[in-house]
């Protein structure tokens, strides 16, 4: 919806009249409308030249478990152990060829994000490892660690030294029974306990809860975002459930519906901006229910960098492992992509010419 809303724009509109153009034009509600001018505005400042940065993206595809919802083609690490070194080792590789490849173009790194899967389900010294390559660049260094069953001392001090700004800890919900039902592997008191050791250790914190989960009622959700509103978590980005293709929920064949998402949405929007949080991110992917969207809140001062720019599609990103995509971008809003392949084992085996591909796509003439 936001990229509509910058086309209006160029057009040297006021920005004050993007909420009344988009509730004329495309019969969005004023309420959206409104959320929808505000992450423009405050989105302003972190456009930079795509012509002269990158986002750079590292894919980590193992995790303790899968998630219900989860349609990415995850290895589970205690499953997956013959691989992960072989993996860890490539993805080091081409880490390195793409880091000195920006370097040739004159282009410069704008924000790092290491994603999943888990990172922090990789073993202390793999884990190590990748983050070891990223180090030294100065710039919003993101590491998730979506589950918080993955985060110790030793995977903290190794985030530290290598210079990571940013953790994601995300339990999507705080609710027990749920987080059970989904299939992951911590409690909300687990939660708890490791966002006081993130936080203690200095980073800035991203958190995600997900609005429509099965059997979750609108005071349930509500409480979740509550409890995490209640730890001052700089980031909190409240997503609504998608059925995603390759998911459990979507081959399982049931209908899956929640009455109370968009109350949920409306009702988390109300509590959040009311404490100090503003939306500064929006996007909308398929099959999400009530037809919603995911939206990105921040406290001010706050705002991931990464977020805005890789959502906004408004910078190339180079991205590095299994199932990551880059992007170029070129003249009339023209985006290219190219994706690894997605299973961690066939990306070591055919990791040479896949890389020759990548670089081949990165510095052929526009």
């Amino acid at each position: 919806p936001s990229k509509l809303a910058y086309e209006y724009l160029k057009s040297r509109a006021d920005e004050k009249n993007i909420a009344e153009y988009m509730t004329k034009t495309y019969d969005v509600s004023i309420n959206k409308a409104k959320i929808l001018q505000n992450i423009v505005l405050c989105q302003k400042e972190y456009l930079v030249d795509a012509d002269k940065f990158v986002n750079f993206y590292v894919h980590i595809p193992f995790c303790t478990t899968k998630c219900a919802y989860c349609a990415f083609i995850t290895h589970i690490v205690g499953r997956s152990k013959s691989i992960i070194e072989p993996y860890v080792e490539c993805l080091i590789s081409e880490i390195r060829s793409s880091m000195q490849m920006i370097e040739n173009s004159g282009q410069k790194i704008y924000s790092i994000y290491v994603g999943g899967g888990t990172p922090t389900a990789l073993p202390d010294s793999c884990f190590e490892k990748v983050l070891a390559s990223l180090s030294g660049y100065n710039v919003e260094f993101t590491c998730e660690a979506g589950r918080p069953d993955t985060i110790t001392i030793p995977k903290i001090e190794i985030m530290k030294r290598y210079g990571v700004t940013r953790v994601c800890v995300n339990p999507q919900t705080l609710n027990n029974e749920t987080l059970q039902a989904i299939g992951r592997s911590h409690t909300a008191e687990n939660f708890y306990e490791c966002f006081g050791i993130v936080k203690k250790a200095g980073f800035d914190i991203n958190v995600d809860l997900i609005a429509g989960l099965a059997g979750e009622t609108e005071d349930i959700f509500l409480n979740s975002v509550k409890g995490v509103v209640s730890l001052a978590p700089d980031n909190i980005t409240v997503h609504t459930l998608s059925v995603k293709n390759g998911s459990e929920l979507k081959n399982s064949g049931k209908r899956v519906v929640n009455p109370f998402t968009e109350s949920m949405v409306d009702s988390a929007y109300t509590y959040l901006t009311d404490r100090g949080y503003s939306p500064y991110y929006l996007y909308r992917q398929k099959n999400m229910l009530g037809n919603l969207e995911n939206v990105g809140y921040s406290i001010p001062g706050k705002i991931c960098v990464n977020n805005v720019t890789t959502m906004e599609e408004t910078l190339p990103v180079v991205a590095c492992g299994a199932g990551a995509i880059s992007k170029r971008l070129f003249p009339g809003d023209r985006i290219e992509r190219l994706a690894n392949v997605r299973d961690a084992e066939l990306y070591v085996k055919q990791f040479d010419e896949r890389l020759e591909k990548k670089l081949n796509f990165f510095t052929k003439q526009r």
